[in-house]
């Protein structure tokens, strides 16, 4: 992904705050690196060989820790 003339710094967001029923609530965004690897998720443990039988397969594209490359695409 590019941004002209928007400089890209490389680390971690993170925000923390409290929800009004006193809760703390944490969320993060870490900026990833090149991508190395396909992560392959599946939506069930099993398959049945049935022909109703659905299995969703999540492909993503990830860096050597794992995390998201936004914008990285199969060439």
């Amino acid at each position: 992904m590019e941004f002209p003339d928007v400089p890209i710094e490389w680390g971690v967001i993170e925000a923390v705050t409290t929800h009004r029923n006193g809760t703390l609530v944490k969320d993060r965004v870490v900026m990833a690196g090149e991508p190395v690897a396909l992560a392959i998720r599946v939506s069930a443990d099993r398959m049945m060989s049935t022909s109703d039988n659905i299995v969703e397969f999540k492909v993503d594209i990830v860096d050597k820790d794992c995390v998201h490359v936004y914008g990285a695409n199969i060439r």
